[in-house]
């Protein structure tokens, strides 16, 4: 099976979203909060703060400014661009099971000189 574009957006998705629950966890282990406690400052049921953390649901950004305001907190966030488009192996296969093989096309390659696919095999 070969992934398309859209398949490392979702990748990338759920990369940013286990760093969003990361931090959320490190908050709550920092302060002593309970899921109860982050489910009151979002303003949602303590079940759904489970699927937040279980990554059957995502944390949007309404739920950022409300942690924000509830723990008076400052969201840092950053973009800088890359030389080359790069993926952790490990991170890729633990969320897709498959293994990269071949070449990784940098930024400023066309993505359609590669078919549109990268080049993967079963983890």
């Amino acid at each position: 099976m070969k992934l398309t574009k859209e398949d490392f957006i979702e990748i990338n998705k759920l990369n940013l979203q286990s760093v969003i629950v990361n931090e959320v966890e490190n908050l709550r282990k920092k302060r002593g909060l309970s899921k109860t406690d982050i489910a009151d400052a979002l303003n949602v049921k303590s079940s759904f703060v489970t699927q937040l953390f279980q990554g059957s649901k995502f944390f949007n950004l309404d739920h950022l400014a409300r942690l924000k305001y509830a723990f008076n907190l400052r969201v840092d966030m950053k973009f800088s661009q890359l030389e080359e488009r790069k993926f952790e192996e490990d991170e890729f296969e633990f969320a897709t099971g498959y293994e990269m093989v071949g070449e990784i096309p940098s930024v400023t390659d066309n993505w359609e000189d590669y078919g549109g696919f990268y080049p993967l095999k079963q983890a």
